[in-house]
């Protein structure tokens, strides 16, 4: 076959209809370039790996930061770049790295092709690019994936709201000793997504993970805790921790649902070994 230039590679059900790229876009937008478009789940991990091994280096996500960390797990520790057009409902790692949310924008972002190589975070040696986490925002994934409802930040809030005031904080044994936590959430990039900062100092290639831990406070004060979320002042918030590490042993987890780049995984494990892989992937960005 002929090797291509560019390969994007779309995720159809992220975010809402109206951010989905078509193909035909694509193709009259890069007609200088051969692309290849792969918009099928199956066998597409293999294929990506076969046009590495063709030499092909340049390759684009059209979708949120589920998409955007199954493709980066595949291309981190080589030589392939990686550009991101956000299409999520959260689009985390593309909003904490300063990427345009329009298309086109950010389609002149990967036409420069500026690399910035960011660190990655393995929870369990499972990648993430933005954050991971347990407790409260892990349940919330956890809904959001397995009720049924449509996509999109407005169910994501619904659900947020409807277990908040009768969350009961996850138990976690900490370098010995066992405490409850709100969440505990590990950061390789600021957000969550939506600008929602639950590490405003993390930054995704400082060789280290910021550990944000939020502890059991009162429920009354879940308008000051959403504020400071988006206002990037946490650190103010009474019931507020912080630390930075190049590596952390979390035991004895009472939930094992975590959540990685906000998609639910449930362990087989109740322990969490978190680390930091410093430099290990090739972003395209401003």
């Amino acid at each position: 076959m002929k090797k291509p230039t560019i390969v994007f590679i779309l995720n159809p059900v992220a975010g809402g209809g109206g951010k989905r790229l078509s193909k035909k876009h694509i193709r009259s937008s890069w007609q200088d370039h051969h692309v290849i478009i792969l918009d099928e789940l199956e066998g597409r991990n293999d294929y990506i790996k076969y046009l590495m091994g063709l030499g092909v280096r340049d390759f684009v996500v059209a979708g949120g930061d589920g998409t955007v960390n199954e493709v980066a797990a595949v291309l981190m520790n080589t030589s392939a770049r990686m550009g991101i057009i956000p299409s999520g409902s959260g689009n985390g790692l593309a909003r904490d790295l300063g990427l345009p949310l329009d298309s086109e924008k950010a389609m002149e972002v990967i036409r420069q092709k500026k690399v910035r190589t960011i660190d990655v975070g393995l929870l369990n040696d499972r990648p993430f690019f933005c954050t991971a986490g347990i407790g409260f925002d892990a349940l919330c994934a956890f809904d959001f994936a397995t009720k049924k409802h449509s996509r999109g930040l407005w169910n994501y809030v619904k659900i947020i709201f409807g277990n908040y005031f009768s969350y009961k904080p996850v138990s976690v044994v900490v370098d010995g000793k066992r405490s409850s936590y709100f969440s505990i959430t590990f950061a390789n990039a600021g957000q969550f997504g939506n600008n929602a900062y639950i590490a405003p100092d993390a930054r995704p290639d400082d060789g280290w993970l910021d550990c944000a831990m939020i502890l059991p406070h009162p429920r009354y004060r879940f308008a000051e805790l959403g504020w400071r979320l988006v206002r990037k002042t946490l650190g103010n918030f009474h019931y507020f921790r912080t630390s930075r590490f190049k590596s952390g042993s979390f035991m004895d987890i009472s939930d094992r649902r975590v959540h990685i780049d906000g998609e639910s995984v449930t362990l087989d494990t109740s322990s969490v070994e978190v680390k930091i892989v410093e430099k290990a992937l090739n972003v395209i960005t401003v």
